[in-house]
């Protein structure tokens, strides 16, 4: 029985063909990495946005609700960032917040994610608003 070179030849992957394998996958993941980034980003704005909205909401219940006044003060929390012990907008949400916020007095900023805006309180007006 003779050797036959041609019959035992294992088929496989040339090391040219695995680096243009990962050349590729690394080209994809430089597209898909930053999307990601923006969409985690997207959703901080947008879950600030909602809350302020709820904040404002609330202002306007508290309003209706006690003779047409405007709430003096929407918590009774200390100044700093919120956390179950010291949850924010508790006279004006059904549900307070209890992560992603740090208050001085009646301001109070949105710390989640890179692009948190301030808002005030005023209220005289009852208005929670952005601060220039």
């Amino acid at each position: 029985m003779e050797y036959d070179a041609v019959d035992r030849k294992i088929k496989s992957f040339t090391i040219i063909e695995l680096v243009i394998i990962i050349a590729v996958i690394g080209i994809l993941a430089s597209f898909a990495i930053p999307s990601f980034i923006r969409l985690k980003e997207d959703a901080y704005r947008k879950k600030e946005l909602l809350t302020v909205d709820s904040i404002r909401k609330g202002i306007w219940i508290w309003w209706q609700q006690h003779g047409k006044k405007w709430p003096s003060q929407l918590d009774d929390a200390h100044n700093g960032e919120c956390s179950k012990n010291n949850p924010f907008f508790t006279y004006v949400l059904e549900k307070p917040v209890v992560e992603g916020w740090r208050k001085k007095d009646f301001e109070y900023r949105c710390i989640l994610g890179k692009g948190g805006k301030t808002y005030v309180y005023n209220p005289q007006t009852g208005k929670f608003e952005e601060k220039e």
